[in-house]
């Protein structure tokens, strides 16, 4: 099953269908089979931003059953190198489609013939829009600057919590007059989730912990849209803090996306709005990759053979809190080379991809070329004397750090 990534916040005009598109786009650069699918229901519009003007069949047709499944909607759009799920809007019951169809609608995504589903969501917190929200492996929610857009990204982020908890309850059997009373305008719904289950706790125990231990394993991330970094890492501050407070809440910040004055000309003239820069694609690919790879080893080993003497040259990922791949190379048990290279180092910009596994693959073909040519030379330790072992500080533990920039 394909990797569903849901693009969702809580008002029009943040540019989640930009930010959708320019995702989608790079994914399937990467080579990976993606879907860029138009979710905004009764709103749809990436057909256009995709430069396509009309679209034969759109969601409409599956939700109203002419269709029997949504791989029949599929349009190839070759300048994203995506397939499109078109969205429709000339129909006012695409807006609200039942709770049913929409069921069926999340079940028949994750049956796309895909490896990612980008979906691109309304600018609301409508139910439609917070299942599908819910239901995705991972949920971006994109806010600007503006402080309308923050609050409103603030109340999609606990719409969305709320809306799992009232699922969650209902299937751990909870009374349905109870758990509709949480969402309900005249119930609980202002109440955050902590103080919710606060709450049931004198009633069930058992079921309080157990809504608990769901709602722990919830992380939802921030984009940050026209903005520069700081200003970004300023409001995600401010809503990380809140989110935890009144929500108990941990959130990940993907990443900004500077102003790009180029988006709304290519808008306005039928182009397809693609972004300059896009600081938060490595997080996008590590999510991804991690995804469909779980457990996957980083790394690369070869034994090669130089001026008579086999080296063991070994690369591998240190992982997100080092934020750097390393390569050692030994010779006989000794170190006799160490590089070190960090994720942000201009060094990957000829990669084949950003993909970890490629970044690992080119870093270690790279240093393994270099030395077959003399560009990188190692020192070989001493040979020891017949019968004896080398002092300790006469072996070569390696040459230090580099990020060959």
């Amino acid at each position: 099953m394909p990797f569903i990534m849901a693009v969702g916040g809580g008002k029009g005009g943040t540019g989640k269908s930009v930010v959708a598109i320019n995702v989608a786009r790079a994914l399937a650069g990467e080579g990976l089979k993606v879907v860029l699918a138009d979710l905004d229901l009764g709103g749809a519009n990436l057909h256009l931003l995709s430069g396509l003007r009309h679209c034969q069949y759109t969601l409409r047709d599956f939700i109203g059953g002419a269709v029997p499944d949504l791989s029949s909607l599929l349009v190839a759009v070759p300048e994203l190198g995506v397939d499109l799920l078109p969205g429709s809007d000339e129909v006012a019951g695409m807006v609200q489609p039942g709770y049913q169809r929409k069921l069926k609608l999340i079940r028949h995504l994750h049956h796309l013939p895909a490896e990612v589903v980008v979906c691109d969501l309304g600018g609301n917190s409508g139910l439609d829009n917070l299942d599908i929200f819910n239901e995705a492996d991972w949920g971006l929610v994109v806010t600007t600057l503006e402080p309308t857009a923050v609050q409103n990204a603030y109340g999609f982020m606990k719409a969305a919590i709320l809306r799992r908890l009232v699922r969650l309850g209902r299937q751990l059997g909870l009374a349905r007059e109870q758990v509709a009373g949480w969402w309900s305008p005249a119930g609980e719904s202002c109440s955050g989730p902590a103080e919710l289950i606060n709450q049931l706790q004198a009633q069930s125990p058992e079921l309080a912990e157990s809504l608990r231990q769901s709602l722990r394993c919830v992380r939802q991330a921030v984009v940050v849209n026209m903005a520069e970094a700081e200003e970004a890492r300023r409001i995600f501050r401010s809503l990380e803090v809140v989110s935890k407070r009144f929500l108990d809440l941990e959130l990940d910040f993907v990443g900004w996306i500077p102003t790009d004055d180029t988006v709304h000309e290519a808008v306005l003239h039928g182009r397809v709005p693609g972004l300059q820069r896009l600081p938060l694609l490595t997080r996008v690919y590590d999510k991804v990759q991690t995804a469909l790879e779980p457990g996957f080893a980083v790394g690369c080993n070869e034994e090669v053979l130089l001026n008579g003497r086999v080296l063991h040259v070994q690369t591998e990922d240190l992982g997100a809190s080092a934020a750097a791949y390393h390569t050692l190379v030994y010779s006989g048990g000794h170190i006799v080379l160490s590089k070190r290279v960090e994720y942000s180092s201009s060094f990957f910009q000829r990669a084949p991809s950003r993909l970890k596994q490629d970044r690992v693959r080119y870093l270690h073909r790279t240093i393994i070329a270099a030395l077959q040519t003399g560009r990188l030379q190692v020192k070989y330790p001493p040979l020891a004397p017949a019968g004896g072992t080398l002092p300790v500080n006469e072996v070569n533990h390696g040459i230090g750090r580099s990020d060959n920039r």
